[in-house]
């Protein structure tokens, strides 16, 4: 066997199915602001399990029209063959959401939810991804996250919050937000945040690697 493909079947297979998911949307017939955006993902292995990583996020909506339905939309993509199916879990004002399959694009997840005239509502979200081994010999991990949308969002943070058994050094993070660094994690704030498209994207060692 030759060396290098020695040591890329000892370090494991690589990974050719990446799914990831992304900031939600909304389409309602009243003009609507986005207060505030956070999303956290927590990389804990002693709680969540090895290579999976929990992602939570809320969305607080503020409608400044008459009342009226929104349609919500939670992307979900795959690098690969197939579609996504990992499984989501989502709430409006603490009401958990029917999702259905969105005909928008195949993996996506829709639901539908009511706006209050001049009212305030918080969208929650919760779903579990994994980790994909990357680099060389599939030493590194890497998380990504999309983040679209075409309307700024007045306070926007995200985090990628781990243990220092987690992550093994200091993990590198894009694109360029203003990103802190910490022992226990890796954090963004802005305001008046325009998403613009983006992947936020986390490649680290794992510890132990």
């Amino acid at each position: 066997m030759f060396p290098a493909l020695a040591c890329l079947m000892t370090f494991g297979a690589m990974d050719t199915q990446i799914d990831y998911s992304g900031l939600p949307s909304i389409v309602a017939y009243s003009d609507y602001k986005i207060v505030t955006e956070a999303v956290q993902a927590t990389l804990d292995p002693s709680t969540v399990g090895s290579d999976l990583v929990d992602f939570n996020s809320t969305t607080v909506y503020r409608n400044v029209g008459a009342v009226g339905q929104v349609t919500i939309t939670i992307p979900r993509y795959r690098q690969g063959d197939g579609a996504p199916d990992f499984p989501v879990t989502a709430s409006w004002d603490n009401v958990s959401l029917d999702l259905k399959p969105s005909p928008i694009k195949a993996g996506f997840l829709q639901a539908t939810a009511s706006f209050v005239a001049q009212g305030t509502h918080a969208l929650r979200i919760h779903f579990q991804e994994k980790a994909v081994k990357s680099g060389y010999a599939n030493t590194q991990r890497k998380l990504e996250y999309q983040l679209n949308g075409s309307q700024p969002v007045g306070l926007f943070t995200m985090s990628f919050r781990y243990t220092n058994k987690t992550v093994f050094g200091a993990p590198k993070i894009s694109p360029d937000l203003g990103w802190q660094s910490g022992p226990k994690g890796v954090a963004m704030r802005q305001e008046n945040f325009e998403p613009g498209g983006r992947a936020a994207i986390l490649e680290y060692y794992p510890f132990g690697f």
